[in-house]
């Protein structure tokens, strides 16, 4: 196992650095912003736009930017390294963190609805398109948190919690 996969199984997420090519992370940048605008649309009329702007699913439908992303592989050594060899692509979603707005990926949660304990039953890449900054409000990761079978309390999740700090190009892959 790589060092980066160890240290997602160990801390439950690492941060790899500047790994998208920046013409290829513009491309993104449009590409997710248009999506929203169609995605959008198709949320409100079935019904689910309440708690959920900002957010697009199914993006490789909308672009072929999205499948130009998967066909780099980003990641892929630290992805096959956490699960011990292939693996298979779930979804492929993104969210605009819009001003004023905070979408139900805001909170405290975890993306897999049960506790699988130490069987990695799913891994997730956060795509920096931007900066990530703690003043323009980094996404926060509890350490560790992925071996607990219980959600933590806000008090307990913020006073432990890191901030996931990097340049635009940057992805956190985490369980």
């Amino acid at each position: 196992m790589n060092d980066a996969a160890h240290r997602l199984r160990s801390h439950g997420w690492v941060l790899v650095p500047s790994v998208l090519d920046p013409p290829l992370r513009e491309r993104l940048v449009h590409a997710i912003e248009e999506a929203h605008v169609v995605l959008r649309k198709i949320q409100v009329a079935n019904g689910v736009g309440e708690g959920t702007d900002g957010t697009v699913h199914h993006l490789p439908l909308v672009s072929d930017v999205f499948l130009e992303f998967l066909a780099a592989q980003p990641c892929g050594e630290i992805l096959s390294g956490y699960f011990g060899g292939p693996y298979v692509l779930n979804t492929f979603g993104g969210v605009l963190n819009l001003p004023n707005n905070l979408s139900y990926v805001g909170g405290i949660h975890r993306d897999q609805r049960s506790y699988s304990g130490e069987l990695p039953l799913m891994a997730q890449l956060l795509v920096m398109l931007d900066d990530f900054t703690e003043e323009n409000g980094a996404t926060y990761f509890l350490d560790g948190s992925h071996r607990q079978p219980e959600k933590p309390d806000k008090d307990a999740f913020f006073a432990k919690a890191s901030r996931a700090v990097g340049e635009a190009g940057s992805i956190v892959v985490f369980d």
